[in-house]
């Protein structure tokens, strides 16, 4: 093993896949807490989730800085809105870097 990172807290869990990028830094898929404030805020009813809780996916690009530590140089936080926020099954598990020259990705911008 070359580097170890943990990112695990009482509101973030990393889960699943993990992309090395070109320039060193690591691409990786977690779990963020929202909680029941943040659910009614965004216009969902936070009992319709287990503990009045969901766990929804958060991006994380982190920068190799030391054996075991790095620094989080971007991050894509779900904004769970009232159109999204009852979707608690809508998980990500793998992620696929695509060149910016690949013609699905121009479809979908």
């Amino acid at each position: 093993m070359v580097w170890e990172y943990s990112y695990i807290s009482s509101t973030v869990r990393q889960h699943h896949d993990i992309e090395p990028l070109p320039n060193g830094n690591v691409l990786f898929l977690a779990w963020e807490l929202k909680t029941a404030d943040e659910i009614r805020a965004a216009g969902g009813d936070p009992f319709v989730h287990k503990n009045g809780e969901l766990w929804v996916e958060h991006i994380v690009e982190v920068k190799r800085t030391g054996p075991q530590v790095g620094k989080i140089v971007w991050e894509y936080k779900y904004a769970p809105t009232s159109k999204n926020v009852q979707r608690a099954n809508n998980h990500v598990f793998r992620i696929h870097r695509v060149p910016p020259d690949d013609p699905a990705l121009k479809q979908i911008l």
